[in-house]
């Protein structure tokens, strides 16, 4: 928070002097969703990293996954990036056909707010719901 002292009135013999305090957010970056996400291998990985109260939209934002910076002009193809820049800015990045090498770390960077980090899981196939189902009753048991 900053304050100041403001003058109100200057018609008067006297100034009046109010003081004035306004208060400034910080930027904010967070990627929708949960923490940690569990996809079905071949389904499309869509995240959503949204940046608010920037004191202006953020010149880039860069994803990495495990710290590299993602290539969209990778052999591997299918991954895109959508960004719109305001005063809440989006960035969507989407990866299609999820595969193994597609797990890990997913971390959106602002160049004028802080990161946001997701945890990708690629679940295969016919384990999926069991690890789901196992991984609930694991977390009941935490509570």
């Amino acid at each position: 928070m900053f304050c100041i002292n403001y003058c109100t009135s200057r018609c008067t013999k006297t100034n009046i002097n109010l003081p004035v305090c306004l208060f400034v957010p910080e930027p904010i970056t967070k990627i929708l969703g949960s923490p940690e996400l569990f996809i079905n291998m071949g389904s499309t990985i869509n995240l959503t990293c949204i940046v608010q109260y920037a004191p202006e939209p953020p010149p880039n934002i860069v994803w990495s996954q495990n710290s590299e910076v993602i290539n969209f002009d990778s052999p591997r193809g299918g991954i895109s990036l959508v960004t719109e820049k305001g005063f809440i800015t989006t960035s969507r990045l989407l990866i299609q056909k999820a595969g193994q090498s597609d797990s890990g770390l997913y971390t959106c960077t602002p160049s004028n707010a802080n990161t946001a980090s997701v945890r990708v899981h690629i679940l295969n196939g016919k384990y999926s719901l069991r690890f789901l189902f196992l991984l609930k009753f694991a977390h009941i048991d935490k509570v």
